[in-house]
């Protein structure tokens, strides 16, 4: 999972984002070829769920564009080489990063709810998504995304295709079997999800992304989510 690093992490951690370029580290940043892994090492899930959190608290203290594969291994405790074994390259480290979120607020296919009712499915995929978007961490994640997307395209794409374009598929691939059972008639699955999330997000992500002061307890959230569902079930259902 995403740690959220304190003050004291973001102060050792924090240096300023260059410009250079989101691609493969350069040379001297990989691992030498006498550091490859022996065929049929067991790897260690610690140790990867280790690599992923530095790798969180050093995209969200010093950007993507500004993390170096040698400083999520320091930050891990573990070499080059280990890194290198489960993460070809930065760019599937970060994949992995923005992806476990995902896993985390169970906002995959596999983890929907695909046996219940569609209204108490649909008001469980809404809580999940909103509690996501109102994590500290996903907000911060988004900020860099945005700040670094105008040099660093390339992390733009990767972030969607990670995390928000993942969900919205999954979404969509369970809209069609909702209609494949004939619960439901939608001509557009993916306009369908689409405009779920977007009902979900209303006015409260953007208050978000803009640090201005929201808050949301468990029971208004129920509420936006019942509306959302209610909306999106008049206009589909």
């Amino acid at each position: 999972m995403i740690l959220k690093p304190n003050k004291t992490e973001l102060s050792s951690l924090n240096t300023q984002v260059t410009n250079t370029p989101f691609a493969p580290d350069a040379q001297s940043d990989a691992p030498d070829a006498t550091e490859a892994p022996r065929p049929g090492r067991p790897r260690s899930p610690e140790k990867s769920e280790a690599i992923c959190d530095a790798a969180a608290c050093l995209f969200l203290a010093q950007g993507v564009a500004g993390t170096s594969m040698d400083a999520v291994a320091q930050a891990a405790g573990v070499s080059k080489q280990t890194v290198y074994a489960r993460f070809r390259s930065k760019e599937d480290l970060f994949k992995e990063v923005i992806r476990q979120k995902m896993v985390d607020y169970q906002l995959t296919l596999e983890e929907f709810p695909v046996r219940r009712p569609l209204r108490e499915a649909l008001q469980a995929i809404g809580r999940r998504f909103v509690d996501l978007l109102f994590d500290e961490q996903v907000v911060s994640m988004f900020r860099v995304v945005i700040s670094e997307s105008v040099r660093q395209p390339q992390v733009a794409r990767l972030f969607y295709e990670s995390g928000p374009g993942q969900t919205m598929g999954a979404m969509e691939a369970f809209l069609k079997q909702r209609v494949a059972d004939g619960q439901v008639e939608i001509e557009d699955c993916q306009y369908a999800a689409s405009t779920f999330f977007l009902m979900l997000k209303g006015q409260q992500h953007m208050a978000l992304m803009l640090n201005l002061p929201i808050q949301m307890d468990d029971a208004a959230r129920d509420r936006h989510v019942e509306r959302a569902v209610d909306a999106f079930l008049t206009l589909f259902g």
